[in-house]
């Protein structure tokens, strides 16, 4: 069985992140235990955190180190910053590069108004990344690819990770929306993308042959060079436990040669997140 790099994991204190307080299964402690709970067995060798909180980036980094200290998988934090202060966010990204398990930024921005990418303050943050070594997770929604498509080209100096294959619209059954833009992207060779939050986007209950079209798509434009896999955990609880969305990933690449598969389900997100193996 193939090792596995999770490149999207979420940790969080309800305490500390208030969206979550609404929920009656997201309302409770998902810390470095409880990760190791939800991965026995899968044999997952290192996690990338992804950001939860959208207010302080370096009091989650801070609860972030402490819970790698419980579990030394969590190799890489990808932090929250709000880039769309432009020239002055320069000093807190400072900040956060100087941070040992930091390697990239997420300013989520699929609840933002169409347009938001375009902003040149938000474009001036982005492009800032570069110069802190820092890369960029896209959170988005599919109506936003073109518009990324744009902040990516305007960006050649900063590494992009699409989360979640862009949120494909595979509830609906079609590739309309979504695969011409999606491509377009791949097209971008500083873009990399992650098979992770299918799931949750997928008509309940879903099957591999749901999610299959929306995968092979991915693998025939980021192909398996470019590509990362991600559990979305806590999240993927909306419509999946840990262990079924690996078990699901596996037979997913299953026809590719076993190189490939230890690509997009390990090497790829050493490189990309520049963790130690």
């Amino acid at each position: 069985m193939q090792p596995l790099i999770d490149t999207h994991l979420h940790l969080w204190d309800p305490a500390l992140v208030p969206w979550t307080r609404g929920s009656p299964v997201f309302n409770k402690l998902y810390d470095a235990a409880q990760f190791a709970l939800a991965s026995e067995n899968c044999k997952v060798e290192h996690a990338v955190f992804v950001q939860c909180d959208a207010t302080d980036g370096v009091a989650e980094v801070a609860w972030v180190a402490a819970q790698a200290q419980r579990d030394v998988r969590i190799a890489g934090i990808v932090a929250f910053a709000p880039l769309e202060q432009g020239a002055a966010v320069t000093a807190l990204l400072k900040e956060l590069a100087a941070q040992p398990l930091v390697r990239g930024i997420r300013r989520n921005i699929q609840g933002e108004p169409l347009g938001f990418c375009a902003r040149p303050e938000f474009v001036a943050g982005v492009q800032a990344l570069a110069e802190h070594h820092l890369s960029f997770d896209l959170c988005l929604r599919r109506a936003q690819l073109p518009e990324v498509i744009t902040l990516v080209k305007a960006c050649p100096q900063v590494r992009f990770m699409l989360d979640h294959l862009g949120n494909p619209p595979i509830a609906e059954h079609t590739l309309d929306g979504w695969a011409v833009a999606f491509a377009e992207l791949a097209g971008c060779a500083n873009v990399w993308c992650k098979l992770s939050g299918i799931v949750t986007v997928a008509a309940k209950p879903w099957t591999i042959e749901d999610l299959a079209p929306y995968v092979e798509h991915a693998l025939k434009t980021f192909t398996p060079a470019r590509l990362c896999w991600g559990s979305d955990w806590p999240i993927v609880l909306k419509a999946s436990d840990y262990r079924h969305w690996v078990d699901a990933t596996r037979t997913l690449l299953a026809g590719l040669p076993a190189d490939d598969q230890r690509r997009i389900l390990h090497d790829n997100a050493l490189a990309f997140y520049r963790l130690k193996p």
